[in-house]
């Protein structure tokens, strides 16, 4: 039997153009993406197997793409070729589009992501620290259910890397070109794993450069061949011209900064550090920088809020629904997936010009007004001189009550009338 001749066909959307993006981000603030318990803390970060830290791809990438379609003004978006590209660029977007854009692509036709890394994107990471915090559960009457600790990375850790995006024949370049725009000038806004509206994960873009190899020119792919071998990005295939950007959605912002000073002591505790021979030591990074962290901050602003609508609605169940629409929340009930991102962020202050002493104590029991029985205990307190702490809070897409009630708890907060940190009952934390 004749064997068959094989029937070459000619590749349908073949590779045309190739864009390399070479990048260096730099973490602003500590950040923590967790990958579960381990023997030393409830919350460890995810690990090579060497033990470095770094941050996944895709979890970088996808705080990208959700803060992406968050932000762009999908009005004049229409054309198939046009939705057809966003799925080229981010992947399947099915659920992140407009519901009016889902059934103009079938999903077999989706493709996927064409926007990759050029190697293990966790190799790249340097200048890495890693810490860690105690945090405490609450339920939603802020009544504590657990303590834990997780571990962090601290501010400074810088990624270099490269990706590759591939233009294949029929997609939209244009669209992949506002993409790269996109990430070039809004990195700075994303931030990337856990607690993100209490000032964590904060990253900045230090270097953006775009290389392009149209394969329709015989000193481009000879210049792609040389990459493939050794690396090596010639300046002439360097993107000049700055890419057009999609239009965004203007979302309103409402912020309040100020700078504070301690009235006396402040106890803003970390933890017990068995390397240190006090008991309570306050947070401090790994630059021994005395910290306030963002929950302590929301956590003192929440409680006045509250505090606040009691007193002007006379309606407890009113008042709780708008702190969670605020704060944000998450059922309790398990067969409940309710739950709802915050819209309320704060930052992380770094508390200047100050210094520390050892308060030495005597645990009281709350029954007897006695002492109790070894409960001798010290800590270091921060005490005031000349420091100062610089704190902001942010509300997103607010509503016209929220920024007045917000201001309210932030002069109570400059009046001393609210107390940060332990042992407010005896007169510390204003």
């Amino acid at each position: 039997m004749p064997k068959k001749k094989l029937k070459m066909e000619v590749i349908k959307d073949k590779i045309i153009k190739t864009y390399i993006i070479s990048m260096e981000v730099e973490m602003l603030s500590t950040f923590c993406i967790g990958s579960g318990e381990s023997n030393k803390y409830d919350i460890e970060v995810v690990k090579l197997p060497n033990g470095m830290p770094y941050i996944p791809f895709t979890a970088w990438m996808g705080a990208l793409k959700h803060y992406f379609y968050d932000a762009v003004d999908f009005s004049k978006i229409n054309k198939k070729e046009d939705i057809l590209a966003l799925h080229y660029f981010w992947g399947d977007s099915t659920n992140y589009l407009p519901p009016n854009f889902k059934t103009k692509i079938e999903k077999e036709d989706i493709p996927q992501s064409h926007f990759v890394p050029e190697a293990d994107f966790g190799s790249f990471m340097s200048n890495t620290s890693l810490n860690f915090r105690d945090g405490i559960l609450l339920d939603n009457n802020k009544q504590v259910l657990n303590k834990y600790d997780f571990e962090t990375v601290e501010a400074g850790a810088i990624m270099k890397f490269v990706c590759k995006l591939d233009i294949r024949e029929n997609v939209e370049e244009e669209i992949l070109q506002k993409c790269l725009h996109f990430i070039e000038n809004n990195l700075k806004n994303v931030t990337i794993g856990a607690k993100t509206n209490s000032g964590l994960g904060k990253q900045k873009l230090n270097k953006f450069e775009c290389f392009k190899f149209d394969f329709n020119y015989e000193t481009h792919q000879k210049a792609w061949f040389r990459y493939l071998y050794d690396g090596t990005l010639a300046d002439s295939l360097k993107e000049n011209s700055t890419f057009e950007g999609f239009e965004l959605i203007n979302k309103d912002t409402f912020t309040i900064s100020t700078i504070l000073t301690l009235e006396d002591t402040l106890l803003n505790g970390g933890g017990i550090d068995l390397k240190l021979e006090t008991d309570k030591q306050p947070y401090k990074n790994k630059k021994g920088e005395l910290l306030l962290r963002g929950e302590t901050w929301k956590g003192a602003i929440r409680a006045k809020m509250k505090q606040i609508g009691y007193a002007m609605l006379s309606d407890e169940k009113t008042t709780n629904g708008l702190i969670d629409k605020l704060f944000g929340f998450v059922s309790e009930d398990p067969n409940d997936n309710k739950k709802q991102k915050g819209r309320i962020s704060a930052n992380e202050s770094i508390i200047e010009n100050a210094n520390t002493f050892v308060h030495h104590r005597v645990a009281i029991d709350h029954f007897t007004g006695g002492t109790k029985d070894g409960a001798k205990y010290d800590a270091e307190v921060i005490q005031h001189k000349d420091e100062q702490i610089k704190l902001s809070f942010s509300i997103t897409n607010y509503e016209a009550h929220e920024p007045i009630w917000l201001l309210r708890a932030v002069i109570d907060l400059l009046l001393g009338d609210i107390a940060i940190g332990a042992d407010a009952g005896i007169g510390r934390a204003e």
